[in-house]
């Protein structure tokens, strides 16, 4: 079996991409790692099925206007290949918190928005949401009173809260606010209403899953970690780009975020060693491992512990 016609036609002319459709797409849709890694136990049938399944449910949210911009202006190719399965397989799994761990910079709050965006859209008398482990940052004043020179370093979580709130998730509690960070600031910034039943939570952060100094009372409540590999040069130029972004958005008089010098020393002080020391032993306790290249496309995946309804 392979996507019918109509499927087929529809992706090409709605972005009007058929340049990338030299190959057959069944057969690109059944090679990816990511699908690969994800459903080997499906029959082909059955993958493309899925598959086609999500994409019509995107053209009719799409119709009606409810598609976010982060996701209508994604390349088609990213949001069938990764989006797509990643979605499917949370559905499958029926995973209430979802973390995402990798260096700063991997992509993991953009990977986070986007399966939260597509679940939501897989889904819709559900609730998905997604959050930062950065949201649970200790106001300024008291990362200063803890003797912490920066941000992100371990301890500079409020990690009782991030608990209390994957507790709710998992206890199908209403959860009425979350913290925000504001990066400009450097600090808190005002709470977000939430007030749902949350049906899965997808948490990003580079100490998610981490089993030291505390945050094993964060990983417990994970069900399903994911971790992108991602080289860190390109870690490097996609945080480095974040900032400049931060500084160009801010309004004058306003605060700008990190200055390139501070953000060099931030880098060269905290980010670049704790990739090494915080974030690499994460990896031996994912569920899901995500291999990037330097250009960001995925080169492998592997699942290494499925995930069910059954296993939770």
């Amino acid at each position: 079996m392979s996507l019918n016609a109509t499927d087929i036609l529809l992706f090409e002319f709605f972005w009007k991409r058929s340049s990338e459709f030299d190959q057959s797409l069944s057969q690109l849709t059944l090679d990816h790692a990511l699908t690969k890694a994800l459903f080997s136990k499906n029959a082909p049938e059955t993958i493309l099925s899925d598959r086609a399944n999500c994409w019509r449910q995107f053209i009719a949210a799409f119709a009606s206007g409810s598609i976010p911009d982060a996701v209508s202006i994604l390349r088609p190719m990213d949001l069938w290949q990764y989006h797509f399965p990643l979605a499917q397989y949370i559905l499958q799994s029926d995973a209430k918190v979802v973390g995402i761990a990798g260096a700063p910079g991997a992509g993991k709050s953009t990977l986070a928005a986007l399966v939260v965006a597509v679940l939501q859209i897989l889904n819709r008398h559900s609730t998905f949401i997604n959050v930062s482990l950065d949201d649970f940052y200790h106001p300024r004043d008291v990362r200063s009173q803890l003797g912490l020179k920066w941000r992100a370093q371990p301890g500079s979580h409020d990690i009782p809260a991030v608990a209390r709130v994957l507790s709710a998730v998992h206890s199908g509690a209403i959860i009425k606010t979350i913290p925000t960070f504001d990066q400009k600031r450097d600090d808190r910034g005002p709470d977000r209403a939430i007030d749902a039943n949350i049906r899965t939570l997808v948490i990003d952060g580079w100490f998610v899953g981490m089993r030291e100094d505390g945050y094993d009372d964060i990983a417990r409540y994970i069900d399903l970690l994911i971790y992108i590999d991602c080289p860190v040069d390109l870690a490097k130029r996609r945080r480095f780009r974040r900032e400049d972004e931060i500084r160009s958005r801010a309004a004058e008089g306003t605060p700008k975020g990190l200055s390139e010098d501070h953000l060099s020393a931030f880098w060269s002080e905290v980010l670049e060693p704790g990739i090494s020391a915080w974030v690499l032993p994460i990896r031996r306790y994912a569920d899901l491992t995500i291999e990037l290249d330097q250009a960001g496309a995925i080169t492998n995946a592997t699942l290494v512990r499925s995930i069910s309804k059954d296993s939770r």
